[in-house]
């Protein structure tokens, strides 16, 4: 009897907290991978079904706040183009903490099991038989066991570090393949458009900073990701303090 009387109770809160975020005007979410958009999906039913914990392990996936744990495999790399390539995905780092307000953090470790991002500079670099200069698989997951729910992200990139005439790839060309698949690890999709790191990579003008849209189509996106993580402790809160 408790437990229908606090459904009873609870269910038009949370009602009336989802109903406010999803009148909040919203621009629309078109840069975002797919799979990220489910994810935010699964937390808004996660979080009118109750299921607290879920609605903050797909809440968590979206953010990326605790630090992405990198590991870089320079091996395939000559020494002469060494420092070009390790200074470009700093610089690649740097641009997306950057444009988050720090609100995403990047550290390297030494071993790839630990790694939440693995990293080859390699050549060449395929994507359907035609050479490109980056490719990146990912898998995003939230594991449920009972009560508990855990966030799991894990990816891997391949930067080619040979340009189509065969010299060493330059530095800023690094800078936005490096930029380019962590904006995907982040959750954004490739751009059609000639601005931006998830543009594709010009030879002859490469992205040297975030674009203002995509900033903007990501922090929108944590923005609802933050307001259901928020609704979520809220209602987890009170349903363990007064029941």
């Amino acid at each position: 009897m408790a437990t229908c009387w606090k459904k009873k109770i609870l269910a038009p809160c949370i009602a009336l907290l989802a109903c406010t975020a999803q009148s909040n005007p919203k621009l629309p979410l078109e840069r975002i991978l797919p799979d990220m958009l489910q994810h935010l999906q699964h937390a808004r039913e996660s979080l009118e079904s109750q299921r607290w914990n879920q609605t903050l392990a797909h809440a968590e996936l979206i953010l990326l706040e605790r630090p992405i744990q990198l590991h870089v495999d320079f091996s395939g790399v000559a020494p002469s183009h060494l420092t070009q390539c390790e200074n470009a995905l700093l610089r690649a780092t740097q641009m997306w903490s950057d444009a988050l307000g720090n609100e995403v953090r990047f550290e390297w470790c030494d071993r790839p099991e630990e790694a939440d991002v693995e990293i080859e500079y390699t050549t060449p670099v395929l994507w359907n038989g035609a050479p490109v200069g980056g490719t990146i698989e990912w898998k995003r997951r939230v594991v449920i066991r009972g009560e508990v729910a855990e966030a799991s992200t894990h990816a891997k990139i391949r930067v080619g570090i040979k340009d189509p005439r065969g010299g060493d790839m330059p530095e800023a060309h690094l800078t936005h393949i490096c930029a380019h698949e962590l904006g995907h690890v982040l959750g954004l999709q490739d751009s059609p458009e000639e601005e931006g790191v998830m543009s594709r990579l010009n030879l002859s003008r490469p992205a040297r900073e975030i674009s203002p849209a995509e900033r903007q189509a990501l922090l929108r996106f944590r923005t609802q990701a933050k307001e259901l993580r928020i609704q979520a402790l809220g209602a987890k809160i009170f349903s363990q303090r007064f029941f």
